[in-house]
């Protein structure tokens, strides 16, 4: 069984106008072994417009892999974790929207 918490400093649904940026806040997930990213909104991301951060220290973050969004997709990313700290970076596309989802939860297995 996987406890899930979610994020409040790596989550949204402030709405973004084109071209605007959402940027998360580094986060310790030093005691979690999954990161799940769900999104939602209306228009596409930029092209590979979801960033995601790993690292060692919070000071110390690197690109782990990006991803693209298109609208109206109930887009899921899971990413198994060993790192200690994390923050994603949201990129809107050229159009504003209406609608914006952007939910990060962080599981632990329970043993």
């Amino acid at each position: 069984m996987t406890e899930k918490i979610l994020s409040k400093i790596n989550s949204s649904t402030f709405i973004l106008n084109a071209n605007e940026v959402y940027t998360g806040i580094v986060e310790n997930v030093i005691k979690y072994d999954t990161i799940t990213i769900t999104i939602n909104a209306d228009v596409d991301s930029n092209v590979n417009g979801i960033e995601l951060y790993c690292g060692p220290s919070s000071t110390n973050l690197y690109l782990i892999n990006t991803y693209s969004y298109t609208a109206n997709e109930n887009k899921v990313i899971n990413v198994k974790s060993n790192y200690s700290y994390f923050k994603i970076i949201y990129r809107n596309g050229g159009n504003p929207q209406t609608l914006f989802y952007l939910q990060t939860f962080y599981g632990y297995s329970k043993i």
